[in-house]
Order: C-alpha cells, then sequence, then structure tokens
C-alpha cells in the first residue's frame, strides 16, 4: 500500500483524535490539558512539512495568531477558560484562513446545543431550586468546529 496516497488525510486524523481528547476530558474534568493544544500545533508543522505547503504556511501561522490574539482578550475578559483559549488558537491553525469561518460558525451551533442540553437536563432532573449549570465544557463545541473544518470545509 502506497503510504503517500493517505498522508493528506493522516494529519487531520491525528487532529481530529486530538480534538475528541479535549473533548472527552473536558467533559469529564472541565479542563484541556496543554499537551493537547501543543501536540496540535507540532501535529500541525509536521503535516505542513511533510506535505511541503510553505505557501500556505503563513496564512495558517497568521490565522492561529490572530484567533490567539481574540482568545487571549476573551480569558481576559474571563469569558472563556485558558484551555478553550489554546485549543481554539490551535484548531484555528489548522483551518486557517479559508476553513476558519467554518470552524466558528460549527462551534457557536454547537456550543448554543450543548448549552441548551445542558440546561434542559438541569431542568428535568436537579432537585427543586439547584443552581443551574455555570460552566459549558466548551472544548465538545471547538471539536464539532475542529472536526468540521478539518473534513468538510473546501480545500483552499
Amino acid at each position: 500500500m502506497d503510504v503517500s496516497l493517505h498522508a493528506p488525510l493522516l494529519g487531520p486524523a491525528v487532529a481530529a483524535g486530538l480534538l475528541l481528547w479535549a473533548a472527552i476530558g473536558d467533559i469529564a474534568r472541565y479542563l484541556i490539558p496543554n499537551r493537547i493544544p501543543a501536540a496540535l500545533v507540532l501535529a500541525f508543522l509536521v503535516q505542513a512539512a511533510v506535505a511541503g505547503t510553505a505557501g500556505s504556511l503563513a496564512a495558517h501561522l497568521l490565522t492561529g495568531a490572530a484567533v490567539l490574539a481574540v482568545c487571549i482578550l476573551l480569558f481576559a475578559m474571563n469569558v472563556i477558560g485558558g484551555g478553550d483559549a489554546k485549543l481554539l488558537a490551535a484548531t484555528a491553525l489548522w483551518a486557517g484562513p479559508a476553513a476558519t469561518p467554518l470552524l466558528i460558525l460549527v462551534m457557536g451551533v454547537a456550543g448554543g446545543l450543548l448549552a441548551l442540553a445542558m440546561l434542559l437536563h438541569h431542568r428535568l432532573r436537579a432537585p427543586e431550586g439547584a443552581e443551574p449549570p455555570r460552566r459549558i465544557p466548551y472544548g465538545v463545541a471547538i471539536a464539532a468546529g475542529g472536526v468540521a473544518a478539518l473534513f468538510l470545509a473546501p480545500a483552499a
């Protein structure tokens, strides 16, 4: 079997696996370990080196940096968690300028549905007078947006 025929999907498959790992960890502990966004960045750099996409590398790096800058601001305003900020920036690095709008769109819809599901679950299952959840494992929404960007966005 010629591995080079499958190489274009290997990197995105690794990235999708890392996003799934982040989502599961966020559900279980409301925590996205630093090693996951770091591994996403490293996997992207390896993919870029193997694929020889130096021309679009700068655009991807700028996209990731721009999203990181916005995420740092949102983190400073206590709107998102630090793990979410790093995960979203690393995912935007993979998405690049062409697929980041899809990433953000799917992430927003998935995040809204997740929040709605958590509120409905609370309303149906929580004891009377219990506080509704104040935290959302948003790594799940970021992962959904990331997988959509990796596999559904048109090639740039």
